[in-house]
């Protein structure tokens, strides 16, 4: 299957603090408004309607968007729209969202555009502005040549070449030499040559001018990852197979007119994947990339991007840019809480301060966002810091090099053991004067590698002994740590030891705001062995450490003499501070504490299943079959599951699932596995499922076997 670049605009770093009604795992399970993603909101090339501002704004709201950055976009210069900006009937449309977003409930904020660096405005020249690079071709017959080269198409142009290239016999024209790589295409909605094709599709457009009176030949080159459709100056052209490496090469030139040529291709993938399947499966696929951004540091995050959607029907009005969140979008509609779970991350990562060791100066000229990759060894963490930071910022306390909160100078917001000088090539008088000052009260500079002089000093790493590949981000709170780990290498068990003693492993789970106090860890000098399950890589965990350690841990579990792993047998403190073992496997397990004393658990039950057969009744829940409710009426016989709990296991579900039981709603499962547990809605007989299936392909929604399975709990006495 193809994959997709995906982009997703990432704000700086929010400090945050808990409130003082509610405590931290409150919040965890019912996240603050406060924690809500932010979008860009881009109104592109002037097509702006009432009616798809107010349907926007509801979706955000639906789903839980805090915050609307709008931006005018022209993306297509040719392509402009009925509502020019700043006219009248732009203001009145601006009112309108003003007065719409107050309504539902979301915040709205506007800036500059376009560009990255927000640039525009009285104060920019003319010459300094941002610019793009044009050009006009004109074919000469040799000898001497007369005539204009420059493009007639703007004022203001700066000359930058001409260039005179010789032709040897023909010339073949190559309008594109396309890669029709995901990254590249552009749907746009509404032209002829996007009418004919289905959903699953994406369709790619670019303008040629040609000169026909002097062209020999002319052809094209198509790469596609399965079928394509070329149209071109709107007359179908050429239907192709796959043809992914050696390309399709056929001749064009009968089809081309003096002048401008549109150029149109469509592409179907036959997984399904080309179109729809990027955004549908957003939360799940980026899920990995977002918690590396998250393991940089970044912990609010702003979604790029929400385009407008003037008018309702899929697949909307996708910019070639960015990915595509909106209400056009059918994942969108039924992500709320994917949207929680990037609530939960976010307040999590605001906790307390930042756990790194070493602050590393990324030098003194711009424009310098980020210093080296890797400027301090597996295990520990860094901070990036600038010329203004040391200048204004910087002190050195007990031998550390601290840096004060902005709100409150006499906080110190971080500290550093270390501060390194990687090359950078230019630093001004009065900052290396500052360094001087500071490192004469006692800040320390290694002299030699950071990694050594980390050793050498005692330092041992955060995170260190792990049993497989992951990334991680800490974060100190007044009393206690919090590690996020996530980016596994593999399923299975998974071991790491956390540089903090004394206290309590919890295990915060972001996807479903479940809490568990593990028993399984070992405590050492110089930090705490954990041990978790990971059921799938793209799992994520908050482990938190707040209290000081009371009852003793679990160090080894055995069965049959066997080593046994927490996916086998899996073992926590309850709220009274019980030990509690759940596992799908009966038998007799050996457990050893920290303390040297043994228990023993015994398992009566295997995990029981029990399929949903019968037929199920589908119904469109939206006109192109993107979601369907699929419901059906079971029976559970006397006594399965006594005593157990019970989970509902809907298999491979493509792609999103929401499930009402017996008229109880909970949660949307976007994620490995789709099972929940149902012990307090299900009941013995009759009993009533609905499942809400969103796919990426049109009428293709699908669940795999739904069953149901218990899974026995014990106390440990």
């Amino acid at each position: 299957m193809k994959t997709f670049t995906f982009l997703i605009t990432l704000a700086l770093s929010i400090p945050c603090g808990l409130g003082a009604a509610e405590s931290l795992e409150q919040q965890f399970r019912n996240p603050p408004e406060s924690m809500k993603p932010y979008c860009y909101w881009y109104w592109l090339n002037g097509d702006i309607t009432k009616d798809g501002i107010t349907k926007d704004l509801e979706a955000m709201a639906k789903v839980g968007i805090q915050r609307a950055m709008i931006g005018n976009i022209q993306e297509d210069p040719k392509s402009v729209g009925p509502v020019k900006m700043f006219t009248p009937e732009w203001y009145a449309l601006t009112r309108h969202a003003m007065k719409e977003a107050a309504r539902v409930g979301v915040e709205i904020s506007m800036f500059n555009a376009p560009g990255w660096s927000q640039s525009g405005g009285p104060w920019i020249k003319p010459e300094q502005s941002m610019r793009r690079i044009t050009w006009n071709e004109i074919p000469a017959k040799g000898g001497r040549f007369s005539g204009t080269v420059r493009p007639d198409i703007q004022p203001l142009v700066q000359d930058v070449a001409v260039l005179a290239v010789p032709r040897k016999g023909s010339v073949t024209l190559h309008p594109s030499a396309l890669t029709l790589g995901p990254s590249s295409w552009i749907w746009i909605w509404g032209e002829a040559g996007a009418r004919g094709v289905g959903p699953g599709t994406r369709y790619f457009r670019r303008v040629i001018k040609v000169d026909a009176s002097a062209m020999l030949t002319a052809s094209m080159i198509a790469l596609a990852d399965d079928s394509y459709t070329l149209w071109i100056n709107g007359k179908e052209v050429r239907r192709g197979p796959a043809v992914r490496n050696v390309g399709d090469e056929f001749s064009i030139k009968e089809y081309l007119k003096q002048g401008d040529n549109v150029i149109a291709v469509a592409v179907t993938n036959i997984e399904g994947s080309a179109g729809l399947i990027a955004a549908l499966r957003i939360g799940y696929l980026i899920k990995r990339r977002g918690e590396e951004m998250f393991c940089l540091g970044i912990n609010h995050f702003v979604l790029h991007v929400v385009a407008h959607q003037a008018r309702d029907g899929v697949p909307g009005y996708n910019p070639g840019f960015g990915t595509s969140f909106h209400r056009n979008n059918p994942w969108f509609n039924e992500s709320r809480d994917w949207v929680r779970y990037l609530q939960r991350v976010h307040l999590m990562l605001q906790q307390g301060n930042p756990a790194a060791d070493v602050a590393v100066y990324i030098g003194d000229f711009t424009p310098q966002m980020t210093g080296p990759g890797d400027p301090a060894p597996a295990g520990y963490d860094f901070d990036y810091m600038g010329s203004d930071a040391i200048l204004n910022n910087l002190d050195v306390v007990n031998g550390k090099w601290v840096v004060y909160d902005e709100k409150q100078r006499n906080k110190i917001a971080a500290s550093y053991e270390f501060l390194t000088m990687p090359e950078s090539g230019y630093i001004r008088p009065q900052v290396l004067k500052r360094l001087d000052e500071l490192k004469q009260t006692g800040g320390k500079i290694p002299a030699v590698g950071v990694g050594q002089a980390l050793r050498e000093s005692g330092v041992v790493p955060v995170v260190s002994e792990t049993t497989g590949g992951l990334r991680w981000k800490a974060r100190e709170l007044d009393d206690g740590m919090i590690f996020f780990l996530s980016n596994f290498a593999a399923a299975g068990k998974f071991e790491a030891k956390l540089r903090v003693t004394g206290k309590v492993p919890e295990l915060f789970n972001p996807v479903t705001g479940e809490i568990k106090k593990l028993a399984r860890y070992k405590a050492e000098q110089d930090g705490t062995r954990i041990c978790v399950q990971v059921n799938d890589p793209s799992d994520s965990f908050f482990i938190v450490f707040r209290e000081q350690q009371q009852t003793p841990s679990v160090v080894k579990v055995q069965a049959d003499g066997k080593d046994v792993g927490p996916g086998d047998l899996a073992l926590f403190y309850d709220v009274n501070s019980r030990l509690t073992a759940e596992s799908a496997s009966k038998g007799l397990y050996a457990i050893t504490l920290s303390d040297g004393t043994t228990k023993s658990v015994i398992i009566e039950k295997d995990s029981a299943t029990l399929p949903i057969a019968g037929e199920w009744t589908t119904t469109n829940k939206d006109e192109k079959g993107f979601s369907v409710f699929r419901e059906i009426t079971f029976s559970v016989p006397v006594g399965f599951g006594k005593g157990q709990k019970v989970e509902l296991d809907l298999g491979k579900v493509e792609v999103m699932a929401q499930v009402t039981l017996n008229g109880k709603e909970f949660d949307t499962l976007w994620m490995p596995p789709f099972a929940l547990d149902l012990t307090e809605a299900l009941r013995t007989g009759e009993n009533k499922l609905k499942v809400l299936v969103t796919s990426t392909s049109n009428g293709k929604p699908a669940l795999g076997e739904v069953k149901l399975r218990s899974v026995s709990s014990q106390r440990i006495e």
